[in-house]
């Protein structure tokens, strides 16, 4: 497989920072073929590559699969454990966009947990900041980004999605993010 021969290739070149991204596109390609304990085990290995490194921003990516990869696992205990790592990467991010993709995402997380008003309230800040800038995670993550709004619409009546998005647009980043680690600790 090309993706196994890239990440010999970045052992051989001695190029860890390659190989924390060759272990993410691993673990990509897994999950897209269903075999998501494969995919699990290969993005814990690229996150670990990618703090070995100094390579942050795959650190992050990775983990923000992770998350993705536990939730089609639909495991509780460890979407939660996902969850928090994620929220972890991105209070130390500074990277709005990844922030946005990151808080979307958790958005689905939170409605397969059982808390889809605060998934809104996430979506909410989502539109709101991502307006601003122009940078909409839907468009940036095709497949899942429409697949979590569209279960936290569904898991809401309208009134109450339409009030929780309204109080999450109000939220500046820093309180959302505050938001977000109070409810995953």
């Amino acid at each position: 497989m090309p993706g196994e021969r890239a990440l010999a290739l970045a052992r051989e070149a001695a190029q860890p920072w390659v190989e924390a991204e060759a272990l993410m596109v691993l673990g990509q390609v897994a999950r897209a073929s269903g075999d998501l304990a494969a995919a699990d085990a290969l993005i814990v290995r690229a996150v670990s590559a990618a703090h070995a490194s100094g390579h942050e921003w795959a650190a992050l990516s990775s983990t923000w699969i992770g998350l993705k990869i536990a939730m089609d696992m639909g495991d509780r205990d460890h979407l939660v454990r996902r969850a928090r790592e994620l929220v972890q990467e991105l209070y130390e991010e500074w990277d709005v966009t990844s922030w946005l993709v990151g808080l979307h995402s958790l958005a689905g997380c939170l409605t397969l947990l059982g808390r889809p008003g605060d998934g809104a309230v996430l979506l909410g800040t989502v539109a709101a900041i991502g307006g601003r800038i122009g940078f909409f995670p839907e468009r940036m993550d095709p497949l899942d980004g429409p697949r979590n709004a569209e279960a936290v619409r569904a898991a809401l009546s309208a009134e109450e999605f339409d009030a929780r998005f309204a109080e999450g647009r109000g939220m500046a980043r820093a309180e959302a993010t505050a938001y977000i680690r109070d409810l995953l600790g």
